[in-house]
């Protein structure tokens, strides 16, 4: 009996075990679920992206490791290079931002109610595998949810499943082609510059090179080596690798020699180049050509106030270097009369009267910061007549500077001559501090 007991309850056992394995094991695999795919974009895989908005056509092309944009518009050219960060930032999208879901089959609709008979963006994206072969990817977008989720969007490797984008997928794709458009004139970030050439009709004008924290003339020989000013050279810098250009279409000619060419080293041998020329291919601007676009392109005319300078405008043009914290004693002579100035605790006073005197330290720093506004001159010319002298001494009594201002009718109106004792050159400079160094001193004028 217990035999007969003992085998039923094993047979029933075994039972169950059988029914729970087959509850598990799909009787028919053609029945399984699939889950929606959404197509899988890798960047290095991309070679071409083909986008219809309501804003423009265009197509996106990579050779190579450069990418560049086909407009498709008669008045751009046909072919153009594409700026490498917005199309970095459309491969990003394209593999990175992925569907919020997948509609269910309960709330797909008609293609007409979710806007993808009629598709407002569409994009074809080219893909290549490592073996070169290429496949082509289809996507859709149409109506945006009501509920403001995303985008109605379907994919060609899923053309039955509905799927929910962002809404960034449209702010991304809706553009005009010349939005893809690289329009820089040149392609190194202006703290990389480390040459700057200026080349006019006749041939080059000046040079300058980085050296020791600063800049320097190459060129004119005459002032090889000399400081550059540092602000001024910078602003011309920032201006030329700040420009952007319009693009023309194909076929546009420049005529002639350029008037202006600018050179541009970034650490290779050959420079990156600017030119501009007298023509103008468009109201209010200039044609130009580069050696970053394909093609000439146009610049704006008020650029050329930025751009066209002269050496003279690049020079560190300080006459004199002078310490005014170490100034104990100032002294003017003009007309005859002498006033002798000293530093005190309380300030600056007359030496002979102890009246005390307001703007000498500002008079002295004007007077270290003094620029010269013409080219200088190795002698004085017989229409300079001496006017005032200044001299600058430390608390020991040591000359820090002698200076002597000259008045000149030859000049032109605002400017007079300034000489510093030991330098073999005169320098024209703004006659507004000579007038105001007279006006802080109780002298006869």
């Amino acid at each position: 009996m217990k035999r007969w007991f003992a085998l039923a309850l094993g047979l029933a056992v075994a039972a169950i075990g059988v029914a729970l394995f087959l509850s598990r094991t799909p009787l028919d695999k053609s029945r399984q679920t699939v889950e929606p795919v959404w197509p899988s974009v890798t960047v290095d895989s991309v070679r071409e992206i083909s986008i219809a908005a309501p804003a423009g056509r265009y197509v996106l092309t990579r050779e190579d490791k450069v990418w560049y944009v086909r407009p498709g518009e008669a008045s751009l050219p046909a072919k153009a290079k594409a700026d490498p960060f917005k199309v970095a930032a459309l491969l990003d999208l394209l593999s990175l931002n992925k569907p919020i879901r997948a509609l269910p089959s309960a709330e797909r609709r008609d293609d007409a109610a979710l806007g993808l008979d009629r598709p407002r963006i569409r994009i074809s994206v080219t893909l290549e595998s490592k073996d070169q072969a290429l496949s082509v990817v289809e996507l859709s977008l149409g109506r945006a949810v009501p509920s403001g989720e995303g985008l109605y969007a379907v994919n060609s490797m899923n053309p039955g499943t509905v799927f929910l984008l962002a809404k960034a997928w449209e702010r991304q794709l809706d553009h005009q082609s010349e939005y893809f458009c690289d329009t820089r004139i040149f392609s190194a970030p202006e703290d990389k510059i480390s040459r700057l050439r200026s080349l006019g009709a006749a041939g080059p004008d000046w040079e300058v090179a980085r050296k020791d924290g600063g800049f320097v003339f190459l060129l004119p020989e005459a002032a090889k080596d000399k400081p550059v000013a540092e602000s001024e050279v910078k602003l011309l810098i920032h201006n030329l690798t700040g420009l952007r250009a319009r693009l023309l279409p194909d076929g546009t000619r420049t005529v002639g020699d350029p008037w202006l060419r600018y050179e541009l080293w970034s650490g290779g041998a050959v420079p990156e180049f600017l030119e501009i020329f007298g023509q103008e291919p468009l109201p209010g601007m200039i044609l130009a050509r580069s050696s970053w676009q394909p093609g000439p392109v146009a610049l704006d005319r008020d650029v050329l106030d930025q751009l066209a300078k002269s050496g003279f405008d690049l020079e560190g043009r300080k006459v004199l270097s002078l310490d005014t914290g170490k100034v104990q004693f100032f002294r003017i002579v003009l007309g005859g009369q002498l006033l002798n100035m000293e530093k005190t605790q309380d300030g600056w006073m007359d030496s002979a009267t102890g009246k005390a005197l307001r703007g000498i330290d500002m008079a002295l720093w004007r007077l270290s910061d003094v620029k010269f506004e013409a080219a200088a001159v190795p002698a004085l010319p017989p229409s300079a007549d001496e006017a005032m002298t200044c001299e600058a001494r430390d608390k020991s009594g040591t000359s820090l500077v002698l200076l002597r201002f000259y008045t000149d009718i030859g000049l032109s109106p605002g400017l007079c001559w300034l000489r510093v004792e030991g330098s073999p050159l005169c320098y024209p400079v703004s006659a507004q501090l000579f007038k105001d160094l007279q006006g802080l001193f109780p002298l006869k004028k």
